[in-house]
């Protein structure tokens, strides 16, 4: 049963998701650092995901989840996560942004894949949806679309204001912002949707011919703003590939685990062969950018 705890806490890895309640679905694999018995106190922050080993000494080890990206930084200033899984690009604009000096990256081997997100309701929208994700990378508007909402950003630059094409008769599909992975999902400080997410949905509503409208909502109410029909769409829905990724933890070691929101013993199996820990109801695109993992944490 201990290794069907272990084996769970990496499969369900494969898919970074928000929960569709008020805790959260998916672990990580916190490879920044390895526990091979208690002893330590090393958690680390997350946007989509929680589970924390609690050690027979009263040390832990794992991941708390946070509702959005602020609180997270305030937790890691003050020392309550030692560090926070990012991609690169965004903990490389927090560190270019808020000071060099002040957060130091450690870049990983692991890519994030980030794809849209649709509700039952709007699934035969996928089809053209990966189409047009497609036709970008082959005729190079993704790339374009990166270096000016994403590269430019990072170095200091301002990019262009985001126009989105309204056409009379056409459908509008209403799209989940949350502006709390910058510079992806960015929104500017007079309140403006303008990040590289921003972007892409501009040039993807031209291309599957419908309005899009955007509609602000918190990082941690994602996928339940998705199931509830507040909004048709939301992005950077992660899947990371972590199936042979080893977890170094001793269980001996281990008094309880809270997963999910809930106290489990380490006997406890979480999940027996699930791949993909998408809330049901939930189905995603093509890959629309990729980029590698990175660590965040204080110099």
């Amino acid at each position: 049963m201990k290794k069907l705890l272990l084996s769970a806490i990496l499969t369900v890895s494969c898919v970074l998701m928000m929960s569709c309640g008020n805790s959260t679905t998916t672990p990580s694999n916190n490879n920044n650092s390895s526990t091979g018995s208690s002893g330590t106190n090393e958690l680390s922050g997350s946007l989509s995901y929680e589970y924390v080993l609690h050690f027979t000494d009263g040390s832990e080890y794992g991941t708390v989840r946070y509702d959005d990206l602020s609180t997270m930084l305030l937790g890691l200033d003050r020392g309550d996560i030692t560090s926070i899984p990012l991609s690169n690009s965004v903990a490389s604009y927090i560190a270019s942004t808020q000071g060099k000096d002040k957060y130091a990256i450690e870049e990983k081997d692991f890519v994030e894949n980030y794809s849209l997100g649709v509700g039952e309701a709007h699934l035969d929208i996928l089809p053209a949806c990966n189409d047009a994700i497609l036709a970008m990378q082959e005729d190079g508007t993704l790339a374009k679309l990166q270096d000016e909402y994403i590269t430019k950003l990072i170095n200091g630059g301002e990019p262009e204001a985001v126009t989105f094409e309204i056409v009379d008769g056409r459908d509008t599909l209403k799209v989940g912002v949350t502006g709390d992975l910058p510079p992806m999902d960015y929104i500017s400080a007079d309140g403006t949707p303008m990040g590289f997410n921003t972007a892409f949905l501009a040039e993807l509503g031209k291309r599957i011919d419908m309005n899009i409208e955007l509609v602000n909502i918190n990082s941690g109410s994602r996928a339940a703003a998705l199931v509830s029909n507040k909004v048709d769409m939301i992005f950077w829905v992660l899947s990371v590939d972590f199936s042979k990724t080893t977890m170094p933890v001793d269980l001996n070691n281990v008094e309880y685990i809270m997963f999910n929101g809930s106290k489990l013993s380490p006997t406890d199996a979480v999940l027996t062969d699930t791949v993909f820990a998408i809330p049901e109801g939930v189905y995603i695109s093509e890959y629309y950018f990729s980029d590698n993992t990175a660590i965040l944490h204080l110099k």
